[in-house]
């Protein structure tokens, strides 16, 4: 195939959205030119954006699991594949996947820290009500600055239904006058208005 086909074929395995393409994907990632590896890492990013509540997300989650253990044991990280990767485990949005990215941010030092600042960032992206009880179990405890904390208030923010909202509810409520900025912060992520009226009926 020429370059231009390879692209194709990458596009059409991304949007088929099961784990057999998705490893096709994975295996090609390390023999692939920049141009292929783009669109590679285009398609990883975007594995869960409309499927996410298929019932093979757990074949997929392992699947981006064992890349993301196999990428950060190199020597020098691929920083663009962590950011697909963390993408893609918080879109497909399995409880063990999504218990990997929190461990990264937990890590101390993790607010210099490329794998952690790439596993903050993508759980804005969660959408799969399987993960509540990894995120709503991590919201205990944490320091106002905590990037657990913000990173799994975050992704319940993004589920955005009534069942995720009464966690950071219950949370905000037991939290002292030190958590206000970070439960503002959080609660302005609130898009879905069943979840905007819960909150507003409490408070």
């Amino acid at each position: 195939e020429s370059e231009f086909g390879k692209i194709r074929m990458v596009k059409w395995l991304g949007q088929s959205g099961t784990p057999e393409a998705f490893a096709l994907l994975l295996d090609n990632l390390g023999s692939a030119t920049s141009e292929l590896k783009f669109e590679l890492l285009r398609q990883l990013a975007g594995v869960g954006n409309s499927r996410w509540d298929r019932g093979d997300s757990e074949r997929l989650s392992a699947l981006l699991e064992v890349k993301w253990k196999e990428t950060v044991t190199t020597e020098r990280p691929d920083v663009r594949l962590l950011g697909s990767l963390a993408q893609a485990l918080s879109k497909v949005g399995y409880p063990e996947g999504i218990k990997i990215l929190l461990d990264e941010v937990a890590r101390p030092g993790g607010n210099q820290d490329a794998r952690a600042m790439v596993s903050i960032a993508s759980f804005k992206e969660v959408r799969n009500d399987a993960s509540e009880p990894v995120l709503a179990g991590a919201l205990a405890n944490q320091a106002p600055d905590s990037l657990v904390l913000i990173g799994a208030g975050q992704g319940l923010a993004a589920i955005g239904n009534e069942t995720a909202t009464i966690p950071l509810i219950e949370w905000a409520q037991a939290a002292g006058d030190e958590h206000a900025k970070v439960a503002e912060h959080l609660f302005s992520n609130l898009r879905h208005p069943v979840a905007i009226k819960k909150a507003r009926y409490v408070f």
